[in-house]
This record gives structure tokens, sequence and C-alpha cells, in this order.
């Protein structure tokens, strides 16, 4: 297309030329990138509010207002679908109504979360009231201006997605100290149960009871889980000064044969009165039982469901057969087995057997059990004198035709001298206990109770096995 243009009174005839520009896409207004924008969430209370949004384009900052009470703390919670790769990198900032910072956070474990990924969480204790902000942004663009909207940082990886918002104000706790403790009153063999959670993770429930002097007392918790997804569980005992007596992270209780995130404690009570419990998760170790403060936020399996038994503990009954005096005869060790079929119950018991060998005497002590590892007993066997001294021990071994190794103990043993001797049979936690007056049992840890099967068997001497013993051949005459 050629066309006319008048320069100067002279016509000249030039060729306009139209070409394709290329393609832009307009970025549109972020509406909500600062504060005069921000979307209201209204008043901060224990009933979540939740907001389902996303960040789109990467320079996309979401505000949102709302308002708190002096002294309220308040949750923010990101959760993305992904929260990883291929999804929002989430960041939150908390301003006050000027536009200063307060705290701010990319990646955390919200309370019952077990993943940390790439969503934000951030908990506040707001010291005054009024109204403040929430900044919802990606990891990238962090230095936005809240009051102006601009400044933004474009790029970056994982810069949009949606994402959901939970803002929560956590609950007063009411049960958290001594004087709000729950009453169980006087503990005895009928077992006080309570049903309870841990909710939110700065959660303390406490219990208060009365016993008599001298009296040993059970505290039991138990979660479906026992483990990763469930609470991990803490006790703490305290008097009513609010002094710590005993603590309990994780333990196994009597017939308890898995060793998880469940609390155990067992304590004996010198003096009768009243005494208090708390059960919190294992983060929130260092509370204060009088006055409920000083709780630590935050930590993997915080929150959840568990089940709390007190009860006097079961009267362990006298063992009968502990001791090298009262050891059970199996007579004189041949190449004849011989087998008795007993069970360690509970965990402190400790079966002594007597035997007799001849000198140079080998013998073999076999122990077998149905399960040979977890479920079943974790056998361990030690072999005295009839002074009680140890002389050998075992823990988990394999008997000749064995070809796994278990949680079956198996020694062999060979006498330089006649006499008796004695075998005792125990967990594998119970190892030091003393064979001449049967005390210093040590009670609890896994597999510490169940049945089981002991082999005693001489080994056949062999006849020509030594020089003296050596089969003669006569001369030997060597052939040319």
């Amino acid at each position: 297309m050629r066309a006319k243009v008048s320069t100067a009174g002279r016509q000249v005839c030039r060729r306009l030329c139209l070409e394709m520009l290329e393609y832009r896409l307009m970025m549109a207004a972020d509406p909500d990138d600062e504060i005069s924008e921000a979307i209201s969430l209204g008043a901060a209370s224990t009933t979540p509010v939740t907001v389902d949004a996303s960040i789109l384009p990467d320079t996309d900052v979401d505000m949102y207002r709302f308002t708190v009470s002096s002294g309220q703390t308040v949750d923010f919670d990101i959760d993305t679908p992904i929260n990883g790769p291929g999804g929002l990198g989430s960041y939150v900032r908390l301003f006050n109504s000027r536009g200063q910072e307060l705290a701010f956070n990319d990646d955390a474990y919200a309370p019952g979360e077990d993943v940390l990924g790439y969503d934000a969480y951030l908990r506040h204790t707001f010291t005054s009231a009024g109204s403040y902000y929430l900044g919802v942004s990606n990891a990238n663009n962090t230095q936005y201006d809240p009051v102006q909207g601009d400044e933004d940082t474009a790029g970056g990886s994982h810069a949009t997605g949606s994402y959901q918002l939970r803002l929560q104000a956590l609950p007063t706790d009411t049960d958290d100290e001594i004087s709000e403790a729950t009453e169980l009153g006087a503990i005895s063999a009928t077992a006080h149960m309570v049903e309870a959670s841990i909710s939110p993770d700065v959660d303390v429930d406490m219990y208060s009871f009365t016993v008599s002097t001298n009296q040993v007392v059970d505290f039991d918790i138990d979660t479906t889980e026992n483990g990763p997804g469930g609470l991990g569980s803490y006790l703490r005992l305290f008097n009513s000064q609010g002094q710590q007596l005993a603590s309990n992270n994780d333990g196994m209780a009597p017939g308890e044969n898995l060793l998880g995130f469940d609390a155990y404690l067992r304590y004996t009570f010198s003096s009768r009165g009243t005494y208090y419990l708390g059960v919190s998760n294992a983060t929130n170790r260092t509370y204060s039982a009088s006055t409920g403060d000083g709780d630590t936020a935050g930590g993997l399996y915080a929150v959840g469901s568990y089940q709390l038994t007190v009860q006097t503990a079961p009267s362990i009954p006298v063992d009968p057969d502990d001791e090298i005096s009262e050891a059970t005869s199996l007579g004189s060790v041949s190449t004849t087995p011989k087998s008795m079929t007993a069970s360690i119950t509970p965990n402190v018991d400790v079966d002594m057997y007597r035997f007799s060998v001849t000198a140079n005497q080998v013998v073999d002590f076999d122990i077998d059990t149905v399960i040979n590892g977890r479920g079943g007993l974790g056998s361990y066997l030690r072999l005295f004198n009839a002074q009680g001294t140890e002389l050998a021990a075992n823990d988990n071994g394999l008997a000749p035709g064995e070809d796994a190794v278990g949680f079956d103990a198996y020694l062999r043993y060979t006498f330089g001298s006649s006499g008796t001797y004695y075998l005792g049979v125990s967990n594998v936690n119970n190892t030091t206990y003393n064979a001449t007056t049967g005390n210093g049992d040590v009670a609890g840890g896994e597999h510490s109770t169940g049945e089981y099967t002991l082999t005693v068997l001489a080994l056949p001497v062999d006849e020509d096995d030594q020089l003296s013993e050596a089969t003669s051949f006569g001369s030997i005459t060597k052939t040319p």
C-alpha cells in the first residue's frame, strides 16, 4: 500500500507497511495486595475461619484483615493440596495497622501435621487489641510494601497455586494447673480411666488424686496409633507445691510388648496426700504446674486423643525359683536331652535350674519360643557356679540346626570341673539380678514376658579327637 505524505509543500510518495505486534498479556492490577484493600475475616475466635484462594500471577499478594483482643493467641495456617514441588510455596507476613511487619513464616508444621513441606504456618500472641493484617504470597515475593501494594518480586519456583488459609484463636486452657485439676479421687486397685485429648499443641490436662503411704501407683497412657500419626504423650507427676517428682516419655506398661509413643510411669509414694499428674505432648514438658504458664509450642505428634488409666500397681507375686537355693533340678546332664516348658511372667520373673556335670563335659543350653521375635519373649541365659558367680551369658544365639537369629538365647559351655551348676532364664532387660538372693531385678522393657522351652544336652565325647586316642596305622614304609 502506498500513501501520499505532504512535506514542505511537496508531495512525497511512501510505502506504508503494517506489521503484527507481539502478543502481550496485560497484567490486571492486584485488587487486594495492600492493607486498605484487605479482605475482612472478622474477629478471631476459637471457631476457625477458612478462605480458599490462589496466588496468580507470581506477583499476586492476598491481604486479609482481622481483629483480636489483648493477649489473644492466633494460628494462621496455609494448606495446599500438594505441599511440595508442583504446588504453591506459600509465605505469610503479619502486619499492624501501619504496615509494620510483626512476624512471618515460610515453611512450618501446624499442630497435627507430621510432614514439613512448602506450607506456611504462624502462631502469634497479640499484646494489644485492634485490627491486624495477614499477607499471603509465594516464598519469592517476601519484600512487598503492604501499604502501597508495590515492590513485588517476580519469578522463582513454586510461585503460583491454590491454597486454603485457616485462622483460629487458641482456646483458654481451663485445666493446665494444679488449682484447676480434674479430680480422680482415692487411687485403688480399681482402675480410674479417662478419655481425653491434647489439642491444641500447648494443651495440658492436669489430674488430682490421693494416695496412702507407700502406695505404688501405675499411670498408663494408651493411644490407638502408639506411634506416628497419633499423640506422642508425656507424663509429669507433681506434689501439692507443684514440684515435679517423676516423668516419662515413652514406656511399656505391664503386659505391653511394643515401645511406641505412649507414656507409662510407676511411682511409690512415701507420704500420703494429694498429688497431681500432668498429661501433655512430648515437646511441651517444662510448663509450670502451679501457674499453667511456660508451654512449649510445636513439635511432631503434638495433638491427639488418649486414654489415661490410673490404679494401684498389681502386686508382684513372690518368685519361688529365682535363686540358686530354690532352683528346679534337672539332674545329671547327659547326651539324652532334657526339656522344660515354662514362661517368664511377670517381667521380673527369673527361672533358676540346677544340674550336675562331669569334668570337661560340654553342654548346650537352648531356648526356643514359638515366635522367636517381636510379640514373644526376648530370652536371656546366665550360667552360675555354686557360689552364684556368673560364668557365661547369652542374649540371642543360633543353636545347632538353626538358621535364623531372633530373640531366642543359646549357650554352649565346657565345664572344667565336675559339680553342681545353675542356669537362670529371664528376659533380656532383666540381666543383672542376684542369683544367690533373687534380688536386683530390672522391670519393664520390650518382649519381657512369654513362654519358652529350655533344652539341656551334653555333647557326645569324640573318642578320636585327641593324639592319645588317635587310630594307629602301624609302621609306614615309603615305597620308592
